[in-house]
């Protein structure tokens, strides 16, 4: 798990959620808002949405990071990685009508 600490878009305080992530390229990590499958997204991703710039912690580090919600076959792509890793979010994915979001967080100085 890494945890994801964001402003939230209309509090402005800090919000923290653990997520499961793969490691995606060296300094880059894959997220699904999947939310259980529910009809919705989860408020973390509309947090994630409108900042430029996150805070993870992955284990002991603590790391900025750029979020990027992928699209067309970089989505499709990341989304077989992750259903490889956790098949249940294949499961997730049939339970709602919406496009269950990748987000990769793309590690910055």
């Amino acid at each position: 798990m890494l945890l994801l600490v964001t402003k939230g878009r209309k509090s402005g305080r800090q919000r923290s959620i653990p997520l499961l992530y793969i490691k995606d390229a060296q300094n880059s990590f894959l997220c699904a808002a999947s939310f259980g499958g529910s009809p919705s997204h989860p408020d973390w991703y509309w947090n994630v949405h409108s900042a430029k710039v996150v805070t993870i912690r992955v284990g002991v580090k603590t790391l900025k990071a750029v979020p990027q919600i992928l699209k067309g076959n970089e989505r499709h792509e990341a989304w077989r990685k992750l259903i490889a890793y956790y098949p249940a979010f294949a499961n997730y994915q049939t339970s709602t009508e919406r496009e269950i979001p990748v987000i990769r967080f793309v590690e910055t100085d």
